[in-house]
């Protein structure tokens, strides 16, 4: 229920007028397509804003030594390095990474993206365990084991197809 009233306050709160502020997404793709395979998944919603609604939720479910997970970095050097900053300084505990990835995905199902984008591949060698991390909210994570480690190696795919799979 909790993971509801999220959605609704962000919903309530984070949505209204954006439209207006966010026409540059709009012109960039068509507003029908994005998010979607045929765009290639480009997101909705522009960077800025999608990072709020991340971050707003992150201050209701996550600890504060968290929070600057709570932003849908895409670049992979970068990713990788917030990771390792975060975790390996032990500022924030694992088991808050269920609660950030429900932040990112707003419960949405974005495993069609993570797909796409090579997380299920032999390459990655991340099987298809990663893909509940694109989809937490059904496919729980309630504790990150050591065959999940391979998983954050892929953080910026995943905040990536969170990031596209968010809508107004």
């Amino acid at each position: 229920m909790a993971h509801l009233s999220c959605h609704r306050w962000a919903t309530l709160n984070c949505f209204r007028n954006i439209a207006q502020r966010d026409q540059s997404v709009a012109d960039l793709v068509d507003v029908k397509e994005c998010g979607t395979v045929n765009a290639e998944f480009a997101p909705c919603i522009q960077k800025e804003i999608a990072d709020q609604i991340f971050y707003d939720c992150c201050k209701l479910y996550v600890e504060s030594k968290c929070h600057e997970l709570c932003r849908y970095e895409t670049n992979r050097d970068v990713a990788q390095s917030l990771l390792l900053e975060t975790f390996h300084k032990k500022k924030c505990s694992l088991d808050n990474i269920s609660s950030i990835l429900y932040c990112a995905s707003q419960n949405r199902d974005n495993r069609l993206c993570c797909k796409q984008f090579g997380l299920t591949s032999p390459k990655s060698g991340t099987g298809r365990r990663c893909l509940q991390m694109c989809d937490p909210y059904r496919l729980d994570i309630p504790i990150l084991r050591k065959d999940y480690f391979i998983c954050l190696s892929n953080w910026d795919i995943i905040m990536y197809c969170h990031h596209g799979g968010l809508r107004y």
